[in-house]
């Protein structure tokens, strides 16, 4: 599972790169130790060229790009379906859109149900916010990993 993650993070991160000239309207910082590497996402699920409804930002302490960017996760509604990805980002300043684009390259696809997101390929992988915000996400052995929220 937590292989899946970093494949998904690396993917955001070449986006990133691409798409680092564009400006979004707002920003939060955070604190970063990643530890870990990442590899592209082998099987994109998400619209191409769609912004949606951002839900929520998790940062990630344990993962980085292979350029050393630093990682966090939005969760995205977009006509009634919800994305999670992984956004990358330079430095201790995290900029987040309040209408982010749905990366095709790296967002997956959640299905709610009750009160939980489950991954559309992957029915094992589960997320869940717990009480106090942060992300909590669950396969077939249990909880694997968990995100501090940051927005």
């Amino acid at each position: 599972m937590r292989k899946q993650l970093a494949n998904l993070a690396i993917a955001v991160g070449m986006a990133f790169t691409a798409c680092q000239s564009k400006e979004k309207p707002k920003a939060d910082s955070v604190a970063a130790k990643p530890t870990d590497t990442i590899k592209p996402l082998a099987h994109p699920t998400a619209p191409a060229g769609v912004t949606g409804h951002l839900l929520g930002v998790w940062y990630d302490e344990g993962l980085k790009t292979e350029q050393g960017q630093q990682i966090a996760y939005e969760i995205i509604s977009y006509n009634g379906k919800v994305f999670i990805q992984p956004i990358a980002f330079a430095g201790k300043k995290l900029q987040v859109s309040d209408m982010p684009e749905i990366n095709p390259e790296s967002a997956v696809e959640l299905k709610k149900s009750k009160g939980i997101y489950i991954n559309v390929n992957e029915p094992n992988e589960i997320y869940k916010v717990d009480k106090k915000g942060n992300l909590l996400i669950y396969d077939k052995t249990g909880l694997i990993a968990s995100f501090k929220k940051v927005m």
